[in-house]
């Protein structure tokens, strides 16, 4: 100190010996609160002496409860102030005078180290020493919690206290308290119930951490039981708390129950379904779980989660089910077993087998039944249509219609997707029968249709009046043939289609002829007389086909009566004609070539097909005047 100090110093202590006037008083605050890092401000007031030049003022920092000698930190009269520059605050503190009897000592960026008792000593000659002292307490605020549970089970058979969680808070001052919840109710310590063991760490920086550990006895209801800690800390003027996240522990308890179900399907149990039984349980960890067929153990089947699947069911696996678990930890067994049933439909069985063959005019029964664990339904179908409800068929007095596939579908009525259906192929075997028709092919041609019903199948024959056979075009619809042959209608013509087969034949005969030799122009192109059809007698169809020559417009407009006359007056110069050239040809005027036929279809390279006819037919042509004769009948 300098001289000059020394002398002050000296006089200090002289005024504050030399007995007093009036008595000297100093006000301060008990406490000043502050958060770390903040600035801290400690008002001294004390009342005004007589002699203000006269007063002298000090500032002082002690440890609290420290028995050492307090430290100078700041010295002021009225003549000079400074600071002492050995302390701590020495490049942090500043003084300002309030007034009316006061100043104040402020303090920047408080730290730890300012958690200090801080005294204004006031000296005055005139009215003696007097002195006050306010402590300066920090705060700072802590970290948010953090909360660990423990990643293994908790098992309810452990006698003592089992760890639960950890709870830390870090770098709080002064230091925060922790305290433990379950279910918003807190938990104290009890002997053999809970426990809790608190550590606490100061840090480098001077703050304080706290780690708690919560120790229980676990119950089985604890397994929905949210936990979680709180943590209370002091800030100026209150006290703050803030909470951990909430936690759920795992524990480990026996089952005490056991329960066995179809999970699926809902209903009943069909062959071919997918089948899913699960068994229940309240232990944890999930036990060993095994399941049984008819007290056989199940090895080669698919458990997932505590569910048995079986894909594809068939009716052997009908029986009863049972889940068995065993507690690894408690050694306990329980099991729970069901019933199910698995439902089928065999395949149909129809007689008589398929194909069956029934004669014209037979009686005949048809059965259809298909074995199930469940009532059926049976239905005969033919061509999509519904024929009847039953597993029994009667047809009687069969006839060509009856023939066909007959489908019958069985369903189970009390359980859908269970059905089986079967077929029965009837061929009803008789003589054939001729159905004929004819369309135009081209200007000049005709093509005449022979559809033939009959089974067996029938062998077709087209047949000129003189035997010759034609060649025809033959398609096959099921059991009928439909045969096909395209003429020149430039001429009268006769031909016979045939069918036989070993029951009897059926001919029908198209006759071309021209329009002008039709009494009446307006009749219908083809005339169609059947006689019935037997198995012993051949049957007989005559069809008239018209060529398509047009007649002249007097013809189409004149009454009935000319054209009568016109038909006579033609038939009389055709049968000159004819007898001309039967002349020429006995006189061997009329060659007929080597062969003594001829080929007809020379007038135009368009004929579809060529008929070699005998020169005599040729040249009465029976197909117009049917009443003359050949030369070896005259």
């Amino acid at each position: 100190m300098s001289p000059r100090g020394l002398l002050l110093a000296g006089l200090c202590t002289f005024l504050l010996l030399k007995p007093g006037i009036g008595q000297l008083q100093v006000s301060m605050e008990d406490q000043v609160n502050v958060f770390l890092g903040h600035f801290a401000e400690i008002p001294c007031m004390f009342s005004k002496p007589v002699d203000p030049h006269s007063v002298i003022i000090q500032w002082f920092s002690k440890a609290p409860g420290d028995s050492s000698p307090k430290q100078r930190i700041f010295y002021k009269d009225h003549t000079t102030s400074f600071t002492e520059k050995d302390t701590i605050q020495a490049d942090r503190i500043s003084m300002f005078d309030l007034g009316s009897g006061g100043m104040a000592l402020t303090i920047k960026n408080v730290g730890l180290q300012d958690e200090l008792d801080f005294i204004c000593q006031v000296d005055s000659m005139s009215d003696g020493r007097a002195e006050g002292i306010t402590r300066i307490s920090v705060f700072h605020k802590p970290e948010f919690p953090t909360i660990k549970s423990e990643t293994t089970g908790i098992h309810i058979i452990n006698e003592e206290p089992s760890k639960i969680a950890t709870c830390e808070v870090k770098n709080g001052y002064p230091t925060p308290n922790i305290t433990w919840y379950r279910n918003g109710i807190p938990l104290q310590d009890s002997p053999g119930e809970v426990s809790v063991d608190i550590r606490q760490t100061k840090e480098s920086s001077g703050l304080v951490s706290v780690d708690s550990t919560l120790k229980l006895k676990v119950m089985k209801e604890d397994k929905d039981a949210m936990f979680y800690c709180e943590v209370s800390y002091s800030t100026p003027g209150e006290t703050r708390m803030v909470e951990s996240p909430h936690i759920k522990i795992t524990v480990h308890y026996p089952a005490t129950f056991v329960e066995v179900l179809k999970e699926s399907p809902k209903g009943q149990v069909k062959e071919g379904d997918t089948v899913y039984i699960r068994c229940n349980h309240d232990g944890n960890p999930a036990p060993e779980i095994t399941f049984y067929h008819n007290n056989e153990e199940l090895t080669n089947t698919l458990v997932v989660d505590n569910r048995l699947e079986l894909h594809n069911v068939t009716r052997s696996q009908s029986g009863t089910y049972k889940c068995t678990i065993f507690d690894l930890t408690s050694y306990d067994e329980n099991e729970d077993e069901m019933e199910i049933y698995v439902n089928f439909l065999d395949p149909a069985v129809v007689l008589p087998i398929s194909p069956h063959i029934v004669s014209e005019g037979e009686n005949m029964k048809a059965t259809c039944n298909a074995l199930s664990s469940l009532s059926t339904h049976t239905v005969w179908m033919k061509d999509g249509e519904q024929l009847l409800e039953g597993h029994v068929l009667n047809l009687s007095n069969i006839s060509r219609d009856d023939a066909g596939e007959y489908i019958c579908l069985v369903t189970t009525p009390s359980l859908d997707g269970l059905e089986t259906q079967g077929s029965l192929s009837i061929n009803v075997q008789g003589p054939p029968k001729i159905t004929v028709s004819w369309q135009n092919y081209a200007k000049d041609y005709v093509t005449l249709n022979c559809l033939v019903q009959s089974y067996p199948k029938s062998v077709m024959t087209w047949i000129l009046p003189n035997g010759q056979k034609l060649q025809s075009n033959e398609t096959e619809m099921g059991d009928d043939t439909v045969s096909m042959v395209t003429l020149r209608r430039d001429a009268s013509l006769s031909v016979s289609c045939q069918a036989e087969n070993e029951f009897g034949i059926d001919n029908a005969t198209l006759t071309i002829e021209s329009e002008t030799t039709s009494a009446d122009p307006t009749t219908e192109p083809f005339t169609f007389t059947t006689s019935p059809l037997s198995t012993s007698a051949i049957s007989k169809t005559t069809v008239s086909v018209p060529v398509t020559s047009t007649p002249s417009r007097r013809f189409q407009k004149g009454g009935s009566g000319v054209i009568v006359a016109v038909l006579i007056v033609c038939v009389l110069l055709l049968a000159i004609l004819g007898s001309v050239l039967y002349f020429l040809y006995k006189k061997g005027k009329m060659p007929c070539g080597r062969s003594g036929k001829q080929d007809l279809t020379k007038k135009s390279n368009k004929d579809a097909i060529v008929m070699e006819m005998n020169c005599e037919e040729a040249v009465l042509l029976q197909g117009v005047n049917g009443d003359k004769k050949t030369p070896n009948n005259q």
